[in-house]
């Protein structure tokens, strides 16, 4: 595992459960498909909901969908919410970068009349075809 992803929390490599469930009859699901067996998912293992759950317990309620939303916080899976951000947030620079560095280096050594186009001559200090003598 990198530097970055063990500051930031990043998703650990996992490709699922080594014996995954057969496929439920009538779901017509496409070949390889794989459908993970629900009693993996435990509101313990997701901080965020284990404090979402005190707090209803504290009211004397108790959410029976909450196992629902586990995926969603699955550390291994997804990362931390530091890492989901900073992944946000560099999306795309593995092309970008090398991009600007390859745009970089044909301005500096291809186009060397060091103009940025224009047409070339006009500035604002020409003359303009006035003259300074007074009539």
């Amino acid at each position: 595992m990198g530097l970055v992803s063990r500051i930031f929390g990043g998703p650990i490599s996992d490709t699922g459960p080594s014996a995954p469930r057969k496929p439920t009859p009538g779901l017509n699901l496409p070949p390889g498909a794989y459908i993970p067996d629900y009693k993996i998912y435990k509101v313990e293992d997701a901080p965020e909901l284990l404090t979402i759950q005190r707090r209803l317990a504290a009211r004397g309620l108790k959410s029976h969908w909450l196992r629902n939303e586990v995926w969603r916080y699955n550390r291994k899976q997804f990362g931390t919410e530091a890492w989901r951000i900073a992944s946000l947030i560099t999306y795309g620079w593995k092309y970008a970068v090398p991009l600007l560095i390859v745009t970089a280096i044909y301005e500096n050594y291809f186009n060397k009349d060091g103009h940025h186009g224009g047409g070339g001559g006009g500035g604002h200090h020409d003359d303009h075809g006035h003259s300074n003598s007074h009539h």
